[in-house]
């Protein structure tokens, strides 16, 4: 029982320490817009990837695919769960992030 609340209490202290991390570096960076299309939206789970780890989903966060248009390369997004409600696959906008921030979307009318 011990050795569980331990290895939980590590677990969990990783994350936050990976969710930190993450948030310092995106305050450094400059928000960017990029035009996109809406390829498919996850259902957010109990684990979200932050970084190259697994962690516990926290944040009220789910994951959605974009495809630049730019390049066609495709990008995931942790975005908050009210702002997924407003998207749909193949929704084509403008997507701001700020590092790997989710800042907006604003559809673009087509």
């Amino acid at each position: 029982m011990f050795l569980w609340l331990i290895v939980s209490a590590s677990v969990v202290g990783i994350c936050v320490i990976f969710y930190l991390v993450e948030w310092l570096t995106d305050n450094k960076q400059p928000q960017t817009p990029i035009e996109v299309r809406v390829v498919k939206i996850l259902d957010s789970g109990w684990f979200i990837r932050v970084g190259q780890t697994y962690c516990f989903n926290i944040s009220g966060t789910g994951t959605v695919i974009f495809e630049l248009i730019s390049n066609r390369k495709r990008k995931n997004v942790l975005i908050p769960l009210d702002e997924i409600k407003k998207l749909s696959e193949g929704n084509i906008g403008v997507l701001t992030l700020q590092g790997s921030r989710f800042i907006n979307f604003k559809q673009l009318d087509t």
